[in-house]
């Protein structure tokens, strides 16, 4: 109409400010606005330190040797410092130290070192200025390591999966978490209540962690796993796969400490686990669980 005024462009930043203002503490409404964030692009997803994406890319190839990837590491002192010690650990296959990256490496084998590599790296990234989403930041990532120590044993002892893989899975099942930990460090408005931002992180961060592995160029299997974890009901035909071992290990890592674990769980079934029972007072399980945690310096 000739002398009105054009309507103001709708934008995803529109969307989040207008969230944040009607914002009632409710988890669907701090969901709602984390997700105005995300779809403004008001924060930026965090990159994967270089050093984990020359590994990772390096032990896909068929050209990996323990001498190019201890060489890469070797360019990091501190993590190579920690290779060698998780490589020298009470639970290493020999008694014999390692004196050298090269040879951790080649005593951890490729692809646990890959994992260890990750480890490391992902743990510097869960950081944020808020005392509150420290704490809540170094929380995931305790759990996260439980549940990877957890995983590898379930998969080394229960399973015919690769232990080392089950234990990066493991580790990443809740990476969807750190975007959100970092935007509500810019927004503390959005932590007023932490409980209802606690449900609104459960909502939203499998489809995150999906999309933050696939950026980082994990391999495929690894892509679904916050998404397939988060199921704990999933059902499948045939043996257990590796989102089952993931799910087993949360049960297992909370049934003796929020009391929030999902009661029947038929990935359990698949994996020859009792509902209910303290997976860590399985004298195998509990072997394999603390020789995984020694390893990863838990």
């Amino acid at each position: 109409m000739p002398g009105s005024a054009a309507m103001p462009r709708h934008t995803p930043a529109m969307d989040a400010t207008a969230a944040a203002h009607k914002l009632d503490n409710e988890p669907a409404a701090i969901a709602e606005a984390l997700r105005g964030h995300v779809a403004a692009g008001n924060v930026v997803l965090p990159t994967l330190p270089d050093l984990a994406l020359q590994i990772n890319d390096l032990t896909q190839s068929d050209k990996a040797t323990a001498a190019n990837v201890s060489a890469a590491i070797a360019r990091d002192p501190a993590i190579a410092a920690r290779i060698i010690q998780s490589a020298n650990s009470a639970y290493s296959a020999s008694r014999n130290r390692a004196q050298s990256v090269q040879a951790a490496v080649t005593r951890l084998g490729l692809q646990y070192t890959r994992s260890l590599v990750n480890r490391i790296s992902l743990e510097q990234m869960f950081l944020a200025s808020s005392p509150l989403l420290q704490r809540i930041a170094r929380d995931t990532w305790t759990r996260s390591l439980g549940v990877a120590a957890l995983s590898e044993a379930i998969a080394r002892e229960r399973t015919d999966l690769p232990a080392d893989t089950a234990m990066l899975a493991g580790l990443l099942h809740r990476i969807g978490s750190l975007p959100l930990i970092r935007i509500a460090d810019e927004n503390l408005h959005l932590v007023e209540d932490e409980a209802a931002f606690t449900a609104a992180v459960e909502q939203l961060h499998p489809s995150l962690g999906q999309m933050l592995l696939k950026r980082w160029q994990f391999p495929p299997l690894f892509h679904d796993i916050p998404v397939a974890a988060s199921h704990a009901q999933r059902f499948h035909a045939g043996a257990a796969d590796l989102p089952d071992v993931v799910v087993a290990a949360k049960y297992g890592w909370s049934i003796d400490r929020d009391a929030e674990a999902e009661p029947t769980l038929s990935a359990l079934d698949r994996l020859g686990l009792v509902p209910g029972v303290n997976f860590l007072e399985r004298n195998e399980l509990s072997e394999a669980f603390e020789r995984a945690s020694e390893r990863l310096a838990i």
